[in-house]
């Protein structure tokens, strides 16, 4: 009774190994000619294995590394790694410059707005402290106005006070003259 299932069973294991298998064969070939070209461009950075590539090697790297040319591959694969882990290291360095660069914006705005705002307040202190000045101004000029205003009327009151005077001395001195034969 269980044969007909265990039959299927196997095949479909039959199946899958097969099928890794041909992956794993197909990974083998692309990574020889992976390796060729790199030797043939004089190892250029170009030419290095991308990160999946480097996945599949770790994943199938004890069955890689029974193949006599593993000795040779491992020279790519090892360049194509480091060569990723420099490029991620690069790219955290970049990050973290960004970062500092932006903090560093951050600040130099919120000084540059603290200082604008200082500066503003200056500004309006200053307005306040001219217009105080030119209302201080005004009301002395007014006060001063007033002044000979009131000098003026002073000296008008006077000058009227010394005509009328004359026109007194004058009169009499009319009427003394009158009196003489």
């Amino acid at each position: 009774r269980y044969e007909p299932v265990h039959d299927v069973v196997a095949a479909q294991i039959h199946e899958r190994r097969s099928q890794e298998v041909k992956e794993f064969n197909a990974f083998a070939g692309k990574l020889e000619s992976d390796y060729e070209r790199w030797e043939r461009d004089n190892r250029a950075a170009g030419r290095l294995l991308p990160k999946l590539d480097l996945s599949k090697v770790e994943i199938f790297r004890k069955r890689l590394e029974q193949k006599e040319d593993w000795h040779k591959w491992s020279v790519l694969v090892e360049k194509s790694r480091r060569h990723h882990l420099k490029w991620k290291w690069f790219q955290r360095v970049g990050v973290i410059l960004l970062i500092g660069i932006s903090i560093a914006a951050g600040v130099g705005f919120l000084n540059a707005d603290r200082e604008r705002k200082k500066a503003e307040e200056a500004t309006a202190e200053a307005k306040a402290q001219e217009l105080a000045a030119q209302e201080a101004n005004q009301k002395e000029q007014s006060q001063r106005k007033a002044v000979e205003a009131a000098l003026a009327r002073i000296q008008q009151a006077e000058a009227d006070k010394i005509l009328l005077q004359v026109d007194d001395i004058l009169k009499r001195s009319e009427q003394l003259r009158s009196r003489q034969p």
